[in-house]
């Protein structure tokens, strides 16, 4: 399914989501860039009023950066948004696969379906981005299509559209968290190593003598506060924890996908499968949501 075949409080949803993720990860950065520029303009600020104008500067937008954090909280936005979005993905494939709670006949599904929708609104009311003043439009015409489709091709759908979908986007974003993870990891350790070796240089006499007449100032404040930023970009980011969680949920997905039931099976049976994955999908949600919320 595309995104424009699913329920238009999903697309919502979905959009403020990440409109509000790329805001907190935004502020955060410029948060962190500047505490990092004001510690590297530190030397030079004693000497040039120039200097010391811009290390103010910075210092100002650093805090006016933690200020709108704190204060707006994106990241709630963000967590909030992901789970209503997430709450519906689920619910939609459960409607097209006519998976429980939604088997029976077509009116009867839909009208479960709508009353579903409004409770997920309701229980998330913050998140929402619109209520559900038409519940028609909440129903896509791909979706019926699909829901009144032959078994074998809901079951192959699902096996391309949703099983083999999340295994591969769990394994790819396993990978990269993990690669990103080892990225920052190299990063931090050569800023520390860096603030060490300077120390290390001043302490010694002839050391110091040839780095001060060679370049006459010491970054140790800088490396200090960059490898910081570092630690607390990895701390926020999580790339070790949820590569480690996405290459557990890829394995239980893979699973799964050894047991889809196959093309000459019984409704009963698919339906029961489908519940299942979408308990499995809706768990690795959960805790991502109760991991976020502790922050």
């Amino acid at each position: 399914m595309e995104q424009q075949d699913y329920p238009g409080l999903y697309a919502a949803a979905d959009a403020a989501s990440a409109r509000a993720q790329r805001g907190f990860f935004g502020w955060l950065a410029v948060n962190l860039v500047s505490l990092t520029a004001a510690a590297g303009l530190s030397p030079y600020a004693e000497e040039s009023p120039a200097f010391a104008f811009l290390q103010l500067l910075t210092l100002v937008i650093g805090l006016g950066c933690t200020v709108y954090i704190e204060g707006i909280q994106p990241q709630r936005r963000w967590y909030r948004g992901r789970a209503l979005a997430e709450s519906v993905k689920t619910l939609t494939w459960r409607y097209v696969m006519r998976a429980a709670p939604f088997e029976g006949e077509d009116e009867n599904g839909r009208r479960k379906f709508f009353t579903s929708l409004r409770k997920i609104v309701e229980e998330n009311h913050d998140a929402s981005t619109r209520a559900i003043a038409d519940a028609s439009a909440q129903v896509t015409p791909a979706m019926e299509k699909i829901r009144s489709g032959p078994l074998a091709e809901r079951i192959e759908l699902y096996r391309t559209g949703r099983i083999e979908d999340q295994h591969a986007w769990y394994i790819r974003k396993a990978r990269r968290n993990a690669d990103v993870a080892r990225f920052w990891f190299v990063l931090l350790v050569l800023f520390n190593v860096l603030a060490i070796g300077l120390c290390v240089v001043r302490l010694s006499p002839d050391g110091r003598e040839m780095w001060e007449h060679a370049i006459g100032k010491w970054p140790i404040d800088f490396f200090t506060i960059a490898a910081g930023s570092v630690l607390a970009w990895m701390q926020t980011k999580r790339f070790q924890e949820l590569a480690s969680s996405y290459t557990l949920t890829a394995y239980e997905i893979g699973i799964l996908r050894a047991d889809l039931p196959a093309k000459d099976s019984t409704e009963g049976r698919f339906a029961r499968f489908v519940a299942d994955a979408e308990n499995a999908f809706s768990r690795e949600h959960t805790q991502w949501r109760a991991r976020r919320d502790t922050e």
